[in-house]
């Protein structure tokens, strides 16, 4: 911890005050030696106490708050608990407070207090008020330490390395001020909102570079990622179209609007057309991501096959699926195929229209009745589900594992 040195008047000066006066002094400067070497033989406590007393002597010695505020500080590192630390804490920033009132520029304490504020915690409305001040003080701090600099924008971005995401906020709040025009500046302020898990001021700040710079794909992939991470899902799926734009092969972007997409899902009416649409458009973007991948295969169908096996994530397999049967229309497998991904992704009438086609290359097969019955039931088309269900159950009367289904499906039907 960096103290301010022992206070002690000129030789001449002192000689000069009246002998009270003096001898005020001499005590003055005999507790700030005590209280300094009392903190060097690590026992804050002791130079607390010192420091107090000099204070009853003086009491508008801004470096005597300093240091008494430097000795809480290092008090907090013995204490036993939480509690205990907060009140040293709270003790110090009242000292380096003083210390900024006598003395408003002094960088030194203003950093000091900045880095207190910033690592105090709280509910969620106190956090974000300590946080406020902390940057307001860095800022303070820094506009001191570059007053007079022929290149402030260079000394805070590359001399000054703030321990805190405050601090870094701060500095990039000013270079802001000194040019904004500069977009890596906006960048590099995002990337500290992002380390605070403040994804909505990272993503206005990525808007803003790429509207400094929109031909920066990156940037607009990064700003509708934060929007994601907030749960912005519109604002999202805006970015990435917008990147994608510019980069219609963008990996990223695809796979993350996908992902914006089945999130949405969750959140829709089960069924309902815009979950309908929501799954329509994370199949399509994850087809697209499909074409990226498979360009240079000489099989499509067979990688699409192998895809679709070793996917765990439902949408995906979907979209194998898909691209099989646009591939292959006219085979009756791929259809039971992407009607058991519909399935799984809860598209029932979809999936129920696949096997309907199914069915018109297998009229006899009764297990695909008995699937298509089950997506009738999921849809509420009772009567539908029930005649599939008479008809597997036509097709295979005796008590094997079809009828079986074949019963149990009748009697959903009928209960619905």
């Amino acid at each position: 911890m960096k103290l301010r040195a022992p206070f002690a008047l000129p030789l001449l000066l002192a000689a000069a005050l009246p002998l009270s006066r003096a001898r005020a002094q001499d005590a003055i400067d005999r507790l700030d030696m005590q209280a300094h070497a009392a903190l060097d033989a690590n026992q804050p406590e002791t130079a607390i106490k010192d420091w107090t007393e000099l204070l009853k002597l003086d009491p508008k010695n801004a470096n005597a708050f300093f240091n008494r505020a430097a000795a809480y500080e290092e008090l907090t590192a013995d204490e036993p608990n939480q509690a205990a630390m907060a009140a040293d804490d709270d003790k110090a920033l009242a000292d380096y407070t003083s210390a900024i009132q006598l003395n408003p520029d002094d960088p030194d304490a203003l950093e000091h207090r900045a880095r207190i504020y910033a690592q105090k915690i709280g509910g969620e409305g106190a956090y974000a008020e300590n946080q406020r001040k902390a940057i307001a003080d860095y800022e303070a701090a820094y506009t001191l330490r570059t007053k007079g600099m022929d290149d402030p924008k260079g000394w805070l971005t590359s001399t000054a390395k703030p321990d805190d995401d405050a601090g870094n906020i701060a500095r990039w709040n000013l270079v802001i001020k000194l040019d904004p025009k500069d977009p890596q500046a906006y960048l590099n302020r995002a990337l500290v909102h992002e380390h605070a898990a403040d994804f909505a001021s990272a993503a206005a700040d990525y808007g803003e570079a790429a509207r400094l710079d929109p031909g920066d794909v990156t940037t607009l992939v990064k700003q509708a990622s934060d929007f994601f991470t907030a749960n912005e899902y519109e604002k999202g799926i805006a970015g990435y179209t917008a990147a994608l734009r510019l980069d219609p092969a963008n990996v990223e972007a695809l796979t993350q609007r996908a992902h914006i997409y089945v999130r949405r899902m969750m959140n829709d009416d089960f069924g309902s057309p815009i979950f309908e649409e929501d799954l329509a458009k994370a199949v399509a973007d994850n087809e697209e991501l499909l074409k990226i991948r498979m360009r240079d295969g000489k099989n499509p169908k067979e990688w699409l096959e192998k895809e679709a096996a070793v996917s765990t994530l439902t949408t995906p397999v979907l979209a194998c699926r898909d691209m099989i049967v646009k591939l292959d229309p006219k085979d009756d497998k791929a259809y039971i195929n992407r009607a058991a991904a519909y399935d799984s992704n809860g598209a029932y009438a979809d999936a129920a229209a696949d096997y309907s086609v199914a069915i018109r290359a297998n009229p006899q097969d009764a297990g695909l009745y008995i699937e298509r019955g089950g997506d009738f039931v999921q849809t509420g088309d009772y009567d539908k589900a029930i005649a599939d269900f008479n008809e597997a159950f036509r097709l295979k009367p005796a008590s094997d594992d079809d009828s079986a289904k074949a019963r149990t499906g009748r009697a959903l039907g009928y209960k619905g």
